[in-house]
């Protein structure tokens, strides 16, 4: 008889979308490593940890604007050494409970993938099962989250000890993960790990995913996650009725009908990015400037339009709309920077790019500078974060947005579908 039939059914958890701030704001979840061999070096358990230690860097943690508090008490940095489920069970075990006993609003989740271990924290007060391994460490693991009505983060992981490398400048990563396209691999793996949760009877909206940021994956392959430069693909794909080339060639960007620049990161760095690519420049000066075809900058792509940026320094950028990309200065102290999740767009100005965009549509913002234009007749559009932060440039055949449309839903769509039938 399978284990999980003995346990006791607890209270219903919470799902997802019953977080506080879901939907209109990104939520931040604060880690409490309760090790001693943490990745990051902030462990909570040494010789001279206690819980009272642990409990204090929850509480600065809820201040600073933790929604979820995860605590994990096994250490899934490369190379890390396992340790067995009653170890980790009395790193984590005091720590939830009185965490729930002090902070009684916060969300916390367990990091964990062994069942009876995530029972024990369910029971001392967690919310969510945090599972690296998403359920297939442990078979007792998904009928139990099915019988407790407990929300469940689904990880994405190909780590194998014995890839490691380590780089004195990055740290350790895994070498030899075989991805085909990693963005689109990972999109599959995780579409399957939630079809079997849901055919072990837990509920769709108790389920989130996370894509497993250095599990598994090269420096490389975790850039290309987090800048997720095939999202924005995708959104154009779309609507496009020609094909959606992603492309470092000067030559096929010189004979593209349409350009998209997204960029994240720094300005410099994403500028120095495109210098380093021979004739990519002068590609893009030929295209845009000298034949105008229509091109969308998206987040720091719309920001290396401007004259110049004051991001860490000053560094010229293309200088197609004079202005420079300065610091978010908000006027209110409680406010954080950056600026992330969704916000309002104020509309200055009619666009073709955003026919059917209204005043208070709401699109998703990541960033900590913004593009100050010289010229009012280049600002279409703001937001109000701790006063006016640019969100729509446009020039001539130009325009940019600082927020990301292939994240902004509807709103992001139509201006995507605007643009691909803009005839500047």
């Amino acid at each position: 008889m399978a284990r999980w039939n003995s346990w006791t059914v607890a209270v219903a958890k919470m799902k997802w979308k019953e977080c506080p701030g879901w939907g209109r704001k990104t939520l931040v979840m604060g880690i409490l490593n309760a090790t001693p061999d943490s990745f990051s070096g902030d462990g909570l358990i040494s010789a001279h940890a206690t819980v009272e230690r642990a409990l204090a860097a929850a509480r600065a943690q809820c201040e600073a604007g933790a929604d979820i508090l995860d605590v994990g008490g096994e250490s899934t940095r490369p190379g890390a050494d396992t340790v067995d489920a009653a170890t980790e069970k009395a790193r984590i075990l005091p720590l939830i409970t009185e965490i729930r006993a002090a902070i009684p609003d916060i969300l916390i989740s367990a990091d964990t993938y062994r069942a009876d271990v995530a029972e024990a924290a369910l029971d001392a007060g967690a919310d969510i099962v945090n599972d690296v391994w998403a359920l297939r460490a442990d078979p007792d693991m998904a009928p139990m989250l099915a019988e407790r009505n407990a929300a469940v983060v689904l990880m994405h992981n190909r780590s194998r000890p014995n890839d490691i490398l380590s780089d004195g400048r990055l740290g350790t990563e895994y070498v030899g993960a075989d991805y085909a396209h990693v963005i689109e691999d990972v999109s599959r793996a995780l579409i399957q790990c939630v079809e079997e949760a849901l055919d072990a009877g837990i509920d769709r909206g108790r389920i989130a995913v996370d894509p497993g940021i250095g599990f598994g994956k090269t420096v490389t392959q975790n850039l290309a996650l987090l800048g997720n430069l095939r999202s924005a693909a995708k959104g154009f794909e779309k609507f496009s009725k020609v094909p959606v080339v992603v492309t470092a060639d000067p030559a096929t960007v010189a004979a593209a009908d349409r350009i998209v620049l997204p960029g994240q990161g720094a300005f410099a760095d994403c500028y120095r990015g495109l210098a380093a690519l021979d004739g990519m420049i002068e590609a893009l000066r030929d295209a845009v400037l000298d034949r105008g075809v229509p091109f969308f900058g998206i987040c720091v792509g719309m920001q290396l339009m401007a004259t110049a940026s004051q991001e860490h320094g000053r560094h010229s950028g293309l200088d197609w709309i004079a202005g420079d990309v300065v610091p978010l200065a908000l006027d209110n102290p409680a406010l954080k920077i950056p600026h992330m999740g969704w916000n309002d767009l104020i509309l200055d100005k009619p666009h073709p790019v955003i026919a059917g965009v209204e005043n208070g549509d709401h699109v998703y913002f990541v960033h900590s500078y913004h593009f100050v234009v010289n010229d009012p007749d280049n600002l279409i559009a703001t937001a109000d974060y701790g006063g006016k932060q640019t969100a729509i440039v446009a020039r001539d055949n130009m325009i940019g947005t600082q927020f990301h449309p292939e994240k902004s839903q509807a709103t992001g769509l139509r201006m995507i579908e605007n643009f691909l039938s803009w005839r500047p």
